[in-house]
């Protein structure tokens, strides 16, 4: 909990299309997830509001990345660059599955969450 989140520049993002290696980036976006995965489990466990403000911020951090996909996926979509193109989404298994944890993740704590803001998930 106390561990900040991991960053995902877009020098990270970059360093497969520059050196073919998925490892790096892959990594830390998946530590990320595993990060969230603990900490609502953690939260569900003990129902204390102890885990919600590093929950909310883990998931805050994955709602701003301009891509759920990996790297290597990233071919999908027509603009070169490396980088994700944000007005043409990729979906692949990876950005389903983010969906499917932030899903989860709004059902299992939503009223925790709107007590940390409820801008956190509006509507």
């Amino acid at each position: 909990m106390a561990e900040p989140v991991p960053a995902l520049p877009a020098t990270l993002f970059l360093d497969y299309a520059r050196t073919g290696n998925r490892g790096r980036f892959e990594s830390a976006m998946f530590a990320r997830r595993d990060r969230l995965h603990a900490l609502v489990l953690a939260e569900c466990v003990e129902n204390k509001g102890r885990f919600l403000d590093a929950i909310a911020d883990t998931a805050w951090a994955i709602a701003e990345e301009s891509s759920w996909t990996v790297p290597a996926h990233q071919g999908a979509q027509r603009a070169p660059g490396g980088l994700p193109d944000t007005t043409e989404p990729v979906v692949d298994l990876f950005s389903a599955q983010t969906a499917h944890s932030l899903a989860w993740t709004c059902y299992l704590l939503g009223n925790g969450l709107d007590a940390v803001s409820p801008l956190l998930r509006p509507g």
